[in-house]
């Protein structure tokens, strides 16, 4: 009886997690690739405008914004057209060729590998 012991003086067992806020590995949502984005922070800052007014002659303040510089206008050659392509040549089948059988030179009869078991010779060479 040393080795026993009394039902009542075992603690009660630690209740299990609760399930609901867990998911399977299966159900994660796959993760994005990143190899295409770069972080805002390495991109550097452009660099302010500064705009020169020393050829105006106006007290400060008065003087307008210089002109920005336009980017120069764009030519392209007028569009050619191509002739329209020829038609294909529509292929023509080849005349059929009918044989009557009456034509055909005439064998022995014996195919051999419809002839039944029980004909003499059959598979000898």
């Amino acid at each position: 009886m040393s080795k026993y012991v009394l039902k009542s003086t075992i603690p009660p067992c630690q209740p299990l997690p609760d399930l609901r806020q867990y998911i399977l590995k299966t159900e994660v949502p796959p993760v994005p690739d990143l190899a295409n984005y770069v972080l805002k922070s390495s991109i550097p800052k452009p660099q302010p405008v500064l705009l020169d007014c020393s050829k105006c002659n106006k007290p400060k303040g008065d003087c307008p914004p210089c002109p920005r510089a336009r980017c120069p206008e764009v030519k392209c050659p007028p569009p050619t057209k191509c002739p329209a392509c020829s038609p294909c040549p529509r292929p023509t089948c080849p005349p059929a060729v009918v044989k009557c059988k009456a034509e055909a030179p005439l064998d022995d009869g014996v195919r051999p590998f419809l002839a039944p078991l029980s004909y003499r010779g059959f598979g000898m060479d």
